[in-house]
């Protein structure tokens, strides 16, 4: 997978992500609605979340309008290991953000599996966001997790190995609600705003988000989704 995905990087450092791989499930993850984050990370002298944005937030527009303070540029394209794409997240059938789904079926958003499994990777940006916009994050990011990943550079692949946070709900009963519905498909106004965010970043990087992200079988690539509409 790693070179079917042209991932140029060592045996050691595989051997690295493999370590890490095993050593982030000590790692503390936050389940939605993340209660006491922000005293917790200020009690740690910190001042941000470091998170892996890795749909929507991808595209300055939608970025902008989530964060309207943060410089886009600022954010930074990244590689995360050990986590599966895919488009399960239910989305409600109305959303300001978005037009209405133009078929009941199409309305999934993404999410990401935590698998542990090097084999399994989605790029993103590196998002460093102060501790204040947690409550317009909390309120936009619904039921989902904040569960820790290893990530390296997109330019430097061989680069540190380092920890962030990623948006991961889970497939369970939460509040008499489950959130996750395998039989959907994408929004296409959803999608699309995340594959133009993708293409923003370059084209290798569009290509790797299309070659990384899938329906919600886990298996079927969105590229070749897309192919038959």
């Amino acid at each position: 997978m790693l070179n079917q995905l042209k991932i140029n990087i060592t045996p050691k450092q595989i051997r690295e992500i493999e370590q890490k791989l095993m050593e982030i499930k000590k790692e503390k993850y936050y389940t939605y609605p993340w209660n006491g984050i922000k005293d917790e990370f200020q009690s740690k002298n910190l001042d941000k979340i470091v998170f892996i944005g890795y749909g929507s937030i991808l595209n300055s527009e939608s970025a902008v309008q989530t964060f309207p303070n943060l410089p886009h540029n600022s954010f930074k394209p990244v590689l995360a290991f050990g986590v599966r794409r895919i488009f399960n997240y239910e989305m409600p059938f109305k959303i300001d953000r978005y037009e209405p789904p133009d078929n009941p079926i199409n309305r999934a958003a993404l999410n990401t599996i935590h698998t542990g499994r090097i084999n399994d990777i989605v790029n993103g940006i590196l998002v460093r966001l102060p501790l204040n916009y947690i409550p317009h994050f909390r309120s936009r990011e619904v039921g989902y997790d904040l569960v820790p990943v290893i990530y390296v550079d997109w330019f430097k692949k061989n680069g540190p190995l380092k920890i962030a946070y990623i948006l991961s709900c889970p497939d369970e009963i939460r509040k008499g609600h489950n959130r996750i519905n395998n039989n959907i498909l994408p929004h296409k106004n959803y999608y699309n705003v995340c594959k133009e965010g993708a293409n923003e970043y370059g084209e290798s990087f569009l290509q790797y988000w299309l070659s990384t992200t899938y329906l919600a079988d886990g298996f079927t690539q969105v590229k070749d989704w897309e192919s038959v509409l």
